[in-house]
């Protein structure tokens, strides 16, 4: 990460336009370009829509399309499930404040992991504020995806809908093209 930094301090790009947030290419990168006063796009192909859905697929318990809204109580629940923890104990586990999961941090294991997993989604939710406070534009690929934001506090300004796929109108034999 640190090479790429000092690669954008030394190219001075225009606009940066970053993919999908991986380890490497995050927050500290968008805080970066974003320092160089360069215009910063960034596009989701991915389900998490950035910091949003912490499991990454946006299926509650991994069966039913999520509503997208998030919460502490929810997502910790739902993410934790995913870990291979229990439902009902997921669902008693995400009822521990944010506040009181900060001490899971500290704790290794999957004791720390169950204690820390509602402050982690707060801390995602702060994440996926500060992204879109550094970026000029997110993109996403349907409008769900961009409702989803929106739901969650994004501002509409900042995203833009890029949908994969053309329709083609029927042929004159009413076959497709």
């Amino acid at each position: 990460a640190d090479l790429f930094h000092e690669w954008l301090r030394r190219a001075k790009p225009d606009i940066v336009h970053m993919h999908t947030y991986v380890t490497g290419l995050g927050l500290a990168e968008l805080r970066v370009a974003r320092s160089l006063a360069v215009k910063v796009i960034a596009t989701t192909h991915s389900a998490s829509l950035g910091f949003t859905c912490q499991r990454g697929t946006m299926m509650q318990w991994g069966t039913s399309l999520c509503d997208g809204i998030v919460g502490p109580v929810k997502c910790g629940a739902c993410q934790l499930q995913h870990r291979g923890v229990a439902r009902p104990i997921a669902l008693a586990a995400a009822l521990i404040p944010p506040s009181l999961g900060a001490a899971g941090r500290r704790i290794p294991g999957k004791l720390g992991t169950v204690i820390g997993m509602t402050n982690l989604i707060t801390h995602n939710q702060s994440a996926q504020r500060e992204m879109l406070d550094l970026v000029d534009r997110f993109v996403v690929l349907t409008s769900w995806a961009r409702n989803v934001l929106v739901a969650n506090g994004a501002p509409p300004d900042k995203l833009a809908l890029n949908r994969l796929g053309v329709r083609f109108p029927s042929t004159p034999t009413g076959g497709r093209r």
